[in-house]
């Protein structure tokens, strides 16, 4: 039988990670005891169909591994960086919930994805099914559009003003990224030659 635990689930494509996703996946497993938190890199985002990752789902998988390399009780989930086509939170929810009955899963949000979460597939089945956290400075626009979505499970952080945009343009300018990024992660893209062009 599985053993029942206290899920954290955030996704994202990871183009690249940074310390971002790391502080709202830290923040997230010290406010809500989850017993382990995993990160889903996207094989291809609904909402970026156009616009494909910079650098291949391997490299974003491996830059992903090394992020929480030390970090306990933080996985990398695969369940959706090999799938062909779009990936979709309900779906991968779905599926991680077959292989472990017994726990229950919660996705964890940054306070930028919220406006934009009423356009994901079944949002409302998330909220019923897998009650979403949101990583939140309380600003007042947070608060109604949380409300809005009966998405009230928030909790305070200092958020680090930190793009994968950003990162990337530091990048290809050769700029300086370790305060921004893991050092492995760093020395990976140095080492592969990733994100040194626009």
């Amino acid at each position: 039988m599985a053993k029942a635990n206290k899920v954290g689930f955030l996704g994202g494509t990871f183009d690249p990670i940074h310390f971002g996703h790391l502080q709202l996946a830290i923040c997230a497993k010290e406010r809500y005891g989850f017993d382990k938190v995993l990160l889903c890199p996207a094989g291809l985002s609904p909402f970026k169909t156009h616009q494909v990752p910079r650098v291949s789902s391997h490299h974003r998988l491996t830059m992903t591994c090394l992020a929480l390399d030390g970090l306990e009780g933080f996985f990398v989930c695969e369940e959706e960086i090999h799938k062909p086509g779009p990936s979709f939170t309900i779906e991968t929810l779905r599926r991680l919930q077959a292989k472990e009955p017994m726990s229950s899963f919660h996705v964890i949000l940054g306070e930028d994805q919220l406006e934009g979460f009423s356009r994901w597939k079944q949002f409302q089945e998330i909220i019923n099914h897998f009650r979403p956290v949101i990583g939140s400075r309380y600003s007042k626009t947070f608060h109604q559009t949380a409300y809005a979505l009966e998405s009230k499970d928030f909790f305070a952080m200092n958020n680090l003003e930190i793009s994968s945009t950003f990162i990337r343009d530091r990048l290809s300018k050769r700029l300086y990224c370790k305060h921004l990024m893991p050092p492995k992660v760093v020395d990976y893209i140095l080492e592969h030659k990733l994100y040194l062009t626009h």
